[in-house]
């Protein structure tokens, strides 16, 4: 987990090309973030990552209620080895951006003008 901002429930997950790379001024990171954030089960760290949205068989018997009444959340699970966690959020949003591991994220902050200037690819947005 590299970020949250708990006024706008956003929750940022960064991934380096190497572990060495966090503390490197060369650019090159990919950005996921999650809006609408209700619950989050996280490892501090994950050596892979991948996110897919999941059922809600790993969340705890209030947190499936919840979210079945809620039509808006999606469960995502998030793997990485042999690790994994859930985001209950409203979506996610990710991409592949040339800036430093220490830059804030402008897909968190919504800068389309940055997104245009560093973004690899396409950003996706669902």
């Amino acid at each position: 987990m590299w970020d949250y901002d708990s006024g706008h429930a956003k929750l940022l997950l960064r991934g380096f090309p190497d572990p060495e790379h966090e503390f490197s001024e060369e650019p090159g990171v990919v950005d996921v973030v999650f809006t609408g954030v209700r619950h989050v089960v996280l490892e501090s760290a994950y050596p892979e990552l991948t996110v897919a949205r999941a059922g809600s068989a790993g969340l705890g018997e209030a947190w499936r209620d919840y979210v079945a009444q809620r039509e808006d959340l999606t469960v995502y699970q998030v793997e990485g080895g042999i690790a994994t966690g859930y985001v209950v959020a409203d979506r996610v949003n990710w991409g592949h951006l040339s800036i430093p591991g220490g830059q804030a994220s402008p897909i968190m902050r919504e800068d389309r003008e940055m997104l245009e200037w560093c973004s690899d690819g396409t950003i996706f947005w669902l």
